[in-house]
């Protein structure tokens, strides 16, 4: 017999939850400001790897088992269904990843993200706050969906 160790109590994945959602939202508010400014393709490009390391996580907590019922008796609420929110915010990140890839510019599946200076550096492409506008409604929808 070996002490079961590896596994991750229901107290300890709603935290975690938590605390990845309360980054997410941080992020996100942080990020729509920016694209109303206008942006480059680093922020963007950095932008959707954090929201599919967050996505990816969540993925993995989503399965613990007993998460629900703890979920329901610490926010003191039979109703809360944590599996109806986990599948929303998923959507919410997926549809703001979506319309941020959507900013940077495609030829023949490549991104059109970066030149190189005269010296060879990498330079990030600028975009308008036009160009960045039409992201903005998903990322907000994503930090609406947090609370």
């Amino acid at each position: 017999m070996a002490f079961r160790a590896t596994n991750i109590l229901p107290v300890d994945a709603l935290r975690r939850i938590k605390l990845l959602l309360v980054d997410c939202r941080r992020e996100s508010v942080r990020l729509s400001t920016q694209l109303a400014a206008g942006t480059n393709s680093e922020t963007i490009l950095n932008s959707l790897v954090a929201l599919g390391q967050i996505r990816a996580q969540l993925q993995t907590l989503a399965t613990t088992p007993g998460l629900a019922v703890f979920a329901r008796a610490q926010e003191d609420d039979v109703n809360y269904d944590i599996a109806a929110e986990y599948t929303g915010v998923v959507a919410a990140i997926n549809a703001a990843g979506a319309a941020l890839a959507a900013i940077i510019p495609k030829q023949s599946g490549y991104l059109l993200a970066y030149t190189l200076d005269s010296s060879g550096f990498q330079v990030s492409r600028e975009f308008t706050p036009a160009e960045c506008a039409s992201a903005i409604p998903s990322v907000d929808a994503l930090i609406a969906f947090i609370e």
